[in-house]
Order: structure tokens, then C-alpha cells, then sequence
């Protein structure tokens, strides 16, 4: 996975990037499939009604453009991938939206 950051970059100093990766539940209900290390393996988290809040945050290399590498390609599917930036003040992105570039969809064929 990688992402170009090309509007707000990184402050020096600031700690790097972040990403997750979420494979949504389907109907609107059920549970949240996160990305949780290079394996690649998903831990499963309870949406609230179908909201998946909760990601688990991986350290992303890179700093303009980053990217995080699962050691196998990831399982067909639709994903959605999150990043963050986390000053050096210690403030992480919270919003995230496609115009702001910190989230992706894309399908695994």
C-alpha cells in the first residue's frame, strides 16, 4: 500500500505517518476487519451499527510519500485505507476524506 502526502507533509520532528487498513463489513452491520501487522492478518472489531471507529494505527515508512507493506498481497476484497500524520507536538489527524488525501478506497481483485 502505498499514498502520496503531498499537500500538508510532515512538520520536522514529528514522530511519521501512520496508516490502516479496513476491510468494511457489508449490509451495515456487523463487525470491522483491521489490518493488524505484515502478515497480513485482521483483527475483528465490533462496528457500531456498521461504523468502524476503533482502527489499529501501523508505522507507515516515508514522510511526503509513504507506504506500508504487507509481507503477501492482501485477500480479494474492497479495502479502505486511512493515514495520519502525527505532529511532533503529538497530535494525530483525526478527520479523514478523500479530498484530504488520508482516505482510499480501492478493491483487491
Amino acid at each position: 500500500m502505498a499514498h502520496e502526502r503531498s499537500e500538508r507533509g510532515f512538520q520536522r520532528g514529528a514522530s511519521g505517518p501512520d496508516a490502516a487498513a479496513l476491510k468494511p463489513p457489508t449490509g451495515g452491520k456487523g463487525t470491522c476487519s483491521w489490518l493488524d501487522g505484515p502478515a497480513p492478518h485482521f483483527a475483528t472489531r465490533a462496528s457500531d451499527r456498521g461504523v468502524c471507529d476503533r482502527p489499529i494505527w501501523l508505522r507507515a515508512t516515508g514522510f511526503s510519500h509513504w507506504a506500508y507493506a504487507p509481507k503477501k498481497r492482501l485477500p480479494p476484497g474492497k479495502y479502505v485505507i486511512y493515514s495520519r500524520a502525527t505532529g511532533a507536538n503529538g497530535l494525530s489527524e483525526s478527520n479523514f476524506t478523500a479530498a484530504d488525501k488520508n482516505r482510499v478506497q480501492f478493491t483487491v481483485k
